[in-house]
């Protein structure tokens, strides 16, 4: 395997160097974070990454590895203190090593990423081989859905003019409106429409009828029927899931300003970028987002992944 260790510590990378070398590893060793960044372009099967690189928060690194390599896997050991809680909204952490370390754990911490890294190809390739589904789903729970009639294949027609099932959207509007317009386009007995907001379902009453949307409510506090707005990840399978067991999925996001709030940019960077390329099959995604609330960078790496859509 091609392992890089980003420590500042130089002692501890000669360790984790001498420990995975005497298994026949490769190891790439970066002692500042700029470095580590730079080495990512060898496309390392494994990285052990510290929570802290000099002055530089480790986990940057996977940020910059999802705006620099999206198409690109990484399957991070992070090495952190005991103290440390291991992030559970970045599936690129396989798993996590405390300091001090021995080799056996080391060694372990290789062969999980290994088996996660199997696993994930495994599910990916079962997916592609799926047949299509001729019908809607029906479904239960937190997707319950009203059950549909069998539907034909789908034109681009089917939609209202200015949109394109399909494609990635951004709408850049100081408080959330044009977003509701684009999602009302597509019509619930044809797609299957999920809004991830905020907000209370009355919100939406003026722009659709919500009975044919699946709202998916956000809250820093949950309830039952709503999922925490911290929790990236969650929030990350529920759509994917989502996609994955209903026909034409259309995803919109109207709360990109709380996600911020609640995650910080680079999380809800990230996490806009692994839904992006985590669909497995063809879907729209459209995403409502404050201009005064991004930077120039930030608009352009939403750009360079969305079309910006104006009413």
């Amino acid at each position: 395997m091609n392992i890089l260790v980003v420590d500042d510590n130089a002692a501890v990378r000669e360790i984790f160097k001498d420990i995975l070398t005497s298994k026949g590893h490769a190891v790439t060793t970066a002692s500042t974070l700029e470095e580590g960044i730079d080495r990512l372009e060898s496309k390392p099967d494994i990285v052990f990454l510290d929570t802290k690189v000099g002055s530089d928060e480790g986990i940057h690194l996977i940020t910059r590895h999802a705006e620099s390599y999206p198409d690109s896997e990484l399957y991070v050991v992070l090495v952190k203190s005991p103290s440390e809680q291991t992030p559970t909204d970045m599936p690129e952490i396989v798993t996590s090593i405390d300091k001090p370390f021995k080799s056996e754990q080391v060694l372990a911490a290789v062969d999980k990423a290994i088996a996660v890294a199997d696993e994930r190809r495994m599910n990916d390739s079962g997916k592609k081989r799926k047949p299509k589904k001729s019908k809607v789903k029906k479904s239960s729970g937190f997707f319950g859905r009203k059950n549909k009639e069998p539907v034909v294949k789908v034109s681009k027609a089917a939609v209202a003019e200015g949109v394109e099932f399909g494609m990635k959207y951004v709408v850049f509007e100081d408080v959330a409106d044009d977003i509701y317009l684009l999602a009302a386009k597509f019509n619930p007995q044809v797609f299957s429409v999920a809004i991830v907001s905020s907000n209370k379902q009355k919100a939406f009453r003026d722009y659709f009828d919500t009975d044919g949307q699946t709202i998916i409510t956000l809250s820093a506090n949950p309830k039952a029927g709503s999922l925490p707005i911290r929790g990236l990840g969650t929030l990350m399978e529920t759509l994917l899931k989502f996609a994955e067991d209903n026909d034409r999925p259309v995803i919109i996001i109207d709360n990109f300003k709380d996600l911020l709030e609640a995650n910080g940019m680079n999380s809800t960077l990230v996490f806009i970028n692994q839904l992006l390329t985590g669909l497995k099959k063809e879907a729209t995604v459209a995403l409502s987002v404050d201009p005064d609330r991004v930077n120039a960078k930030e608009r352009n790496i939403l750009l360079s992944k969305m079309k910006e859509y104006k009413e």
